[in-house]
């Protein structure tokens, strides 16, 4: 998740554009709901407090996250195939 935050924020340093500050939003939002969400649900169960609850909880947000990262594939295979289709027509 660093990894991605950081060459997100890069990519938008380098060039601002549409599509980087579209993933670096989405990324953001990852980021956002881990610490949020996830964070404080892990920090019971590492203390000991565990129920079918809580655990039933994390699975159900983690789509969340999981919708946020498929978002953020197919719209960088969108990208990258606009970008192989403009170097076969250059």
């Amino acid at each position: 998740m660093l990894a991605q935050l950081v060459i997100s924020i890069f990519q938008v340093y380098v060039s601002s554009t549409i599509y980087t500050l579209t993933i670096l939003v989405l990324v953001l939002l990852v980021w956002i709901s881990t610490f949020s969400q996830f964070v404080p649900i892990h920090t019971t169960i590492t203390k000991g407090s565990v129920n079918h609850k809580m655990l039933s909880a994390l699975v159900r947000k983690n789509w969340i996250r999981t919708i946020l990262w498929t978002i953020i594939f197919v719209i960088s295979l969108f990208y990258l195939y606009g970008k192989s289709s403009e170097l076969l027509v250059n």
